[in-house]
């Protein structure tokens, strides 16, 4: 997929198998070095075209969020929460 490529030179050359497609309101999730099984980083990618695109107002937010590092994890066990609603 030459779209795919493009991406890949464009941005630190992320390899384009560390990359999970979103769609929205994002369209990438990369999980620097999760191909070598070596996660290092994960990045947030939106792509515009054009040098005049803009993020849209929810990106900008959800852009402000990651910055400020209000960024967790959490684990869900689906058997739990199956006890939960029983």
């Amino acid at each position: 997929m030459e779209w795919k490529r493009e991406i890949q030179c464009h941005v630190n050359l992320i390899c384009a198998m560390d990359a999970r497609f979103i769609g929205t309101p994002i369209d990438y999730v990369v999980f620097e070095g999760l191909a070598e099984q070596d996660p290092r980083e994960i990045v947030f990618i939106d792509v515009k075209t054009g040098r005049t695109a803009t993020l849209t107002p929810i990106q900008q937010k959800i852009k402000q969020v990651i910055d400020q590092k209000r960024v967790r994890w959490e684990t869900i066990h689906i058997g739990a929460l199956e006890e939960k609603i029983i």
